[in-house]
C-alpha cells in the first residue's frame, strides 16, 4: 500500500509535506524515509493509511527509514563477497600502496594473507585498508595487461 500511494509536489506541499526538490511524485513510502514523517502526517493526503492499524506505524516508519541504509549495506555485502576471493600476489610490497596506515601494513606483513577474504578477517584491518589493498591490486593488474598489450602489438 505504501508504495502505490503517490502524490506531487503541489499535493505534497498542500498536505504541508515536505515537496521533492527534484519535482517528481513521491509515494507514501518514499515520505516516510524522511526524518519526522509518520504515517500519522501523511493520513492527511492519504486518508487510505488509517486502514493500518496503530499497533504497526512505529515498525513500519523504521522499516522505511532504513531501508535505504540495508540495501546499501546490502551491495556492499555482495561486493565484498565477490572480492573475496581475488588473490593477493606474493611480492605485494605493502608499504608501497598509498592510504596504508603503517599498522595496516604491520598487519598484511604478519599475516600475509593470500586472499582478499583473508586479509578481511585480521583483527585491526580496517575496510579502508581493505579497499586500498583492492586498488592496488587492480591497478597492477590492469598496468600488466596494458604492458602486454603494447609489447604484443610491436
Amino acid at each position: 500500500m505504501l508504495d502505490s500511494l503517490s502524490a506531487g509536489p503541489k499535493e505534497l506541499t498542500s498536505a504541508d509535506l515536505p515537496p521533492p526538490r527534484d519535482g517528481r511524485a513521491r509515494t507514501a513510502g518514499d515520505m516516510l524515509t524522511l526524518e519526522g514523517i509518520t504515517i500519522e502526517k501523511c493520513m492527511s493526503l492519504w486518508p487510505e493509511l488509517s486502514k493500518i492499524e496503530a499497533k504497526y506505524h512505529s515498525q513500519l516508519e523504521t522499516d522505511r527509514r532504513y531501508q535505504g541504509y540495508l540495501r546499501r549495506q546490502k551491495a556492499d555485502i555482495d561486493a565484498m563477497r565477490k572480492d573475496e576471493n581475488v588473490l593477493i600476489p606474493d611480492d605485494i610490497d605493502f608499504s608501497k600502496i598509498g592510504g596504508l596506515s603503517a599498522e595496516s601494513q604491520d598487519l598484511l606483513k604478519r599475516y600475509q594473507p593470500e586472499t582478499l577474504g583473508q586479509a578481511s578477517r585480521i583483527p585491526g584491518l580496517t575496510p579502508a585498508a581493505l579497499v586500498a589493498v583492492l586498488r592496488n591490486i587492480r591497478a597492477t593488474a590492469a598496468t600488466e595487461i596494458s604492458a602486454e598489450d603494447t609489447s604484443a602489438s610491436a
